[in-house]
């Protein structure tokens, strides 16, 4: 296992000298204490085995592009993701993809036993589509009532501020059209395309 480069502790970049000297601390950080040096490995311990799982999830080992990321606004992503390029950030935080991968999960369970046990058949759930050869996708929601493509996006109290204010970011607008275009290339009736933003803290009267 290659070493963290970032303080046990503080979760701030250890200086190179420090990283050569096989430090995983910085030197006010070091614990002294048992019982905090304990908590710190038993945190380090969790932290690997929620990393390690994320970073070998289905979503993520997947090689092929999909819509999420070709609506990205930076066309250098776009190409080192299509030629294959690996990723070089291995530290960043998977925690907020996490959560969002969970409460998907959740809402696509909610959806189908509240159809089941009202008999309902209104909306469909997790629907594969191709809005190109080359690109495949999961469409979260479809509204067999109003032809609609609703797209669920979990977001930051920050990111929340922001839609209100602005409204949806464009790179979510390109995503869930580009659903929408695998729907219409599967004879399904598009006439609207919605985004949802589900709060990552707060509360269901916070959604837009």
């Amino acid at each position: 296992m290659v070493a963290s480069p970032l303080c046990r502790k503080c979760g701030r970049r250890l200086d190179q000298m420090w990283i050569d000297q096989g430090e995983e601390f910085h030197p006010s950080c070091k614990p002294t204490d048992p019982n905090e040096l304990l908590a710190i490995n038993l945190l380090s311990d969790l932290t690997d085995v929620i990393k390690w799982t994320e970073s070998n999830s289905a979503r993520s080992v997947q090689k092929s592009i999909g819509p999420s990321e070709l609506g990205s606004l930076c066309d250098r992503k776009i190409a080192y993701r299509l030629a294959g390029v690996s990723e070089t950030n291995w530290w960043s935080d998977p925690l907020p993809a996490i959560v969002g991968t969970a409460v998907h999960s959740w809402l696509e369970k909610a959806v189908n036993r509240f159809q089941e046990v009202h008999y309902m058949t209104r909306w469909q759930t997790e629907i594969t589509v191709k809005p190109d050869e080359m690109v495949t996708g999961h469409m979260d929601l479809y509204d067999n009532e109003l032809n609609a493509v609703i797209d669920w996006k979990t977001v930051s109290p920050t990111k929340l501020k922001a839609w209100k204010a602005d409204g949806p970011p464009e790179h979510y607008k390109d995503q869930v059209n580009l659903y929408a275009r695998g729907a219409q290339l599967a004879n399904a009736p598009v006439r609207k395309v919605v985004l949802v933003a589900v709060p990552r803290s707060g509360w269901l009267r916070d959604m837009q």
